[in-house]
């Protein structure tokens, strides 16, 4: 260091030893910024040196002995003697948890960084660091060489929060974006879990007993949180769908995408080959970047099987099956733009790219549309909300019995980029 400020640090130094006990790395640490040195616990000690007095820890030792006599350093009251157990603390913590990159914090007493404040304002150092941040560097700087893992303040994949008081340290995992299709094979289970007071709401938890996995799944949603907590350590996955389904709706093809966050994983590798959960198939699993996690553009091929409330029709009657017939053929004309009135007033255009249709019974028939995703497709039929729906078109009353997917096809590039 230059003489002159040599000089002065070594001034101030030696009048705050007169006062007070202080150990090498409070002492360095409130020189530090200063003198532009990185390690506080060397530099304490050399400035201890040139003040000429010994009272301290040394530190060659790593942090665990005192001389013969030395007082307890004013500041930090010995924190700084316990590196080595509070290293042993945060790397207990984060076990299991699979890493490359970490942040870490400190929770202190407040009567800590009050004695703290009082010497630094006491002695006009300006721009020093406090002790919070001192002994964050310190324990960051450990850890990193013994996990083998690099600090990383902006997008961390563990942070870590370390309360020397209470021997503890809290760990926060970074949640892991998973992007997939499913199929469903069989009838009877909802997209959606059901309402659950211990999960506040629908998420799905893994701590919940009422998603209890001997009890098997009740949703598709149910399903696919079980496989992918029981792969990552989660404590919970919530979910954002591209499009839905009915209860009693089939879902082939290559299957409905959606994007999964698992929070507070503890791995963070997910299996992409195909995966069979009951009725529930998984395929096309990958990490996608949390910023691509979002309701995206999509259009969906369905199959709705209709009936009509054909006046006086009888299925045996071949006069009122040609009846129907002779209807379905309105279809050809049906409006590829349709509007939607939402269920909150706000009015949305959407396209269907196709029709076709097909006659069962004098009363039913099958179309299949390609459409825009977003369509209810009981309204659709019914003419709830929708202009024009098939109810419209044909000039009778008709009701969606139950529709199919067979296939999904999500629009645009941007939307699951690893």
């Amino acid at each position: 260091m230059k003489a002159e400020l040599q000089h002065e640090v070594v001034h101030v130094a030696r009048s705050m030893l007169k006062r007070h006990s202080l150990c090498d790395y409070c002492l360095g640490r409130l020189f530090a910024r200063r003198l532009r040195r990185t390690s506080d616990g060397l530099l304490g000690g050399r400035i201890r040196r040139l003040a000429g007095t010994t009272a301290g820890r040394d530190d060659a030792a790593g942090g665990g002995r005192k001389p013969a006599g030395a007082a307890r350093c004013h500041i930090c009251r010995g924190l700084f003697d316990r590196l080595g157990s509070l290293l042993e603390i945060i790397d207990n913590a984060s076990e299991g948890y699979e890493f490359e990159s970490f942040v870490l914090g400190t929770t202190l007493r407040p009567s800590v960084i009050d004695r703290d404040d009082c010497v630094r304002s006491t002695y006009r150092l300006r721009g020093a660091d406090g002790i919070k941040t001192g002994l964050a560097r310190e324990m960051t700087r450990r850890f990193s060489r013994r996990s083998g893992s690099r600090q990383d303040r902006l997008e961390p994949e563990i942070t870590l929060t370390l309360q020397p008081a209470l021997d503890s340290c809290t760990v926060r995992s970074k949640p892991v974006a998973v992007f997939g299709r499913y199929t469903k094979t069989a009838r009877g289970m909802p997209q959606r879990q059901e309402s659950c007071r211990n999960c506040a709401g629908a998420q799905y938890a893994a701590s919940c007993r009422a998603h209890d996995a001997s009890s098997g799944p009740r949703s598709v949603e149910g399903a696919i949180s079980q496989i992918l907590l029981k792969w990552t350590g989660g404590t919970a996955a919530r979910f954002t769908w591209i499009g839905g389904e009915d209860r009693d709706s089939l879902v082939l093809g290559s299957g409905r995408p959606f994007f999964a966050r698992i929070q507070n994983p503890r791995r963070r590798v997910i299996r992409r080959d195909c995966h069979l959960l009951g009725p529930i198939r998984l395929s096309g699993l990958r990490t996608v970047s949390t910023t691509a996690v979002r309701h995206v553009p999509f259009s969906s091929l369905v199959r709705i099987r209709v009936a009509a409330d054909m006046p006086g029709s009888d299925p045996d009657t071949q006069g009122d099956q040609a009846a129907l017939s002779a209807t379905l053929k309105r279809l050809r004309h049906i409006p590829k733009s349709i509007t939607v009135l939402n269920r909150d007033g706000r009015r949305a255009q959407k396209t269907i790219e196709s029709v076709t249709y097909r006659r069962n019974t004098a009363n039913t028939f099958t179309i299949t549309i390609r459409a825009d995703g977003g369509i209810p497709i009981k309204r659709l039929v019914n003419g709830e909300g929708v202009t024009p729906s098939v109810s419209q078109v044909l000039g009778i009353p008709c009701r969606c019995e139950q529709f199919d997917f067979f296939d999904v096809s999500v629009r645009g590039r941007a939307t699951v980029q690893t």
